[in-house]
């Protein structure tokens, strides 16, 4: 996969992983797309490059993620490469009441928004040379820690999703990475 001169959507780039991986390929020479919840963080991102580019955007709600990918569609037609990286850890004890609405909001951002983010970006992606799709998962879908028990299961929900796009999307010039990193 090449890494420079490219247009890359980054979702959850202003903090962590994300946001080294924003300033490690605006370094590339690439343009940088980041969003994310955090207004003071993309904020500080944004003003360290004049490659990225910022958005806010609360992956959790499906409406922000539609209006996102219109926005991304209209504003970047050279758009080739989406970066699914945007995720959340609660810790669950199944021994304790469970919190269904952290339960349901780290399914919904780990799991749910890069599909559907995916799916709505699928068909623009496909008109760009090289494009692809990033997902990031974690060492934690095949060794699960037991305090982080959920969040594992989306790594390894989103490996099982990367296995599939690869095929669904690959006849149509959309490369699928899957990149799991160790316990950070």
């Amino acid at each position: 996969m090449i890494l420079s001169d490219r247009t890359i959507m980054l979702t959850g780039g202003s903090d962590g992983i994300g946001r080294a991986m924003a300033l490690d390929l605006a370094a590339r020479g690439n343009t940088v797309i980041v969003c994310g919840r955090n207004t003071e963080r993309l904020a500080e991102v944004g003003a360290a490059s004049d490659r990225i580019v910022t958005r806010r955007c609360d992956l959790a709600g499906a409406d922000q993620r539609v209006e996102l990918a219109e926005w991304l569609i209209k504003e970047f037609p050279a758009l080739d490469t989406l970066v699914n990286n945007a995720a959340v850890q609660y810790r669950f004890d199944v021994t304790q009441p469970i919190d269904l609405v952290k339960f349901q909001h780290q399914l919904e951002v780990n799991v749910v928004a890069p599909l559907h983010l995916s799916s709505l970006l699928a068909d623009h992606l496909a008109g760009n040379p090289g494009a692809a799709i990033v997902n990031l998962t974690s060492a934690l879908a095949f060794v699960p820690l037991v305090e982080i028990g959920v969040y594992s299961a989306t790594k390894a929900a989103m490996h099982s999703l990367s296995l599939s796009m690869r095929h669904q999307l690959g006849d149509r010039g959309i490369q699928i990475v899957e990149i799991a990193p160790p316990k950070v």
